[in-house]
């Protein structure tokens, strides 16, 4: 299939290709109901059996588990996962009714969609309004939906933000986070769901304010060198990535390499992080906020979206905006605006 997707897995996007590089381009905003036959989401999550066939004195023995149950797609019969017996599963045309009865005609537009990692992750993101931070840089809300199919993620809806200079995604996932949104369980009957995600959206707009004032305070404060590499250094060393350690000469010879290797990726990513400061997103950025903790910020989240390896992104391409969305880039971006914030 075009554009590097897996074979199961089919995206659509509104007029050009969105931050996450993959889709079928469409030339105007859809319905939910309309995007889930474009996406090919139209196959269903069957239920089957979770057993196990063993031999014993030239018998065959077959046990099953009456507790699990495994979930497959309909039309590719690939297993998705294995869930308790008590999982309630939200096909993809309820995911796309119950979006419809959550905006009641409210933020309908459909501007993508698509499945993830086979079908096991299904999204669909509705547009929004659009502001400057500023003054000068363009900002896109959404609202994105998702449900997963494997056991491993719970129906959700979260507010989303897109830097439309340089296709930054914003989606902060996590209990901590401004852009936390709701996760609804997959025990839950639909009515209950609906009620806690018109709750969510309303929560989405509270969010969405509070990342705009984060961003207008981050505009404002004028930064250098030395905050940056403060910054910069203070973000990596949280990210989770092992930090460079000084040379000592009681080092073994496998700590010094150990420790080479670290300052070579620290010193790797932080000049990455540099240079997209220093280029202000290729020179479109405005004069206005081009030294500011905001370029700050979005010099560290350009290269989350498009420069970071992503875990198994060669064997999956869809692992990169999966990463981007719910994933350890949206964790990362999250704990990046959160030591802005802190900073300034």
């Amino acid at each position: 299939m075009g554009h590097d997707i897996t074979s199961t897995d089919q995206m659509i996007t509104v007029k050009k290709q969105a931050w996450h590089k993959l889709g079928t381009i469409i030339p105007e905003h859809v319905t939910p109901k309309q995007a889930l036959q474009m996406a090919g989401l139209e196959w269903e999550v069957v239920e089957g059996s979770v057993s196990a066939t063993f031999e014993e004195k030239g018998k065959t023995f077959r046990v099953v588990d009456e507790n699990h149950k495994m979930l497959l797609r309909s039309d590719t019969k690939e297993p998705l996962g294995i869930v308790g017996k008590d999982y309630k599963v939200m096909q993809n045309s309820e995911l796309a009714d119950f979006i419809s009865d959550v905006t009641a005609g409210e933020l309908a537009a459909v501007e993508t969609a698509g499945s993830l990692k086979g079908g096991k992750r299904v999204w669909f993101l509705l547009g929004g309004e659009q502001y400057d931070v500023a003054g000068v840089d363009p900002v896109s809300e959404y609202g994105l939906f998702c449900n997963g199919h494997d056991g491993g993620l719970a129906t959700r809806v979260l507010p989303t933000t897109i830097r439309v200079v340089c296709n930054n995604t914003f989606t902060a996932a996590g209990a901590e986070n401004l852009m936390k949104g709701i996760s609804i369980r997959h025990t839950k009957n639909a009515q209950d769901r609906v009620d806690e995600a018109r709750t969510a959206l309303t929560k989405n707009v509270e969010q969405i304010e509070k990342f705009r004032d984060a961003a207008e305070t981050l505009a404002k404060v004028e930064v250098d060198t030395k905050w940056l590499t403060e910054f910069f250094m203070s973000v990596y060393i949280d990210s989770g990535a092992t930090p460079p350690t000084p040379y000592r000469p009681q080092m073994t010879d496998k700590e010094r390499k150990r420790g080479e290797r670290a300052i070579k990726r620290a010193t790797e990513t932080i000049s990455q992080w540099f240079a997209n400061f220093e280029d202000a997103d290729d020179g479109n950025a405005h004069k206005k906020i081009r030294t500011t903790a905001w370029a700050a910020f979005n010099s560290v989240t350009r290269w989350a979206d498009h420069g970071r390896t992503v875990k198994n992104e060669k064997k999956d391409p869809t692992a990169r905006a999966y990463a981007n969305l719910l994933g350890t880039t949206a964790s990362l971006k999250a704990m990046t605006l959160n030591k802005a914030l802190g900073s300034v």
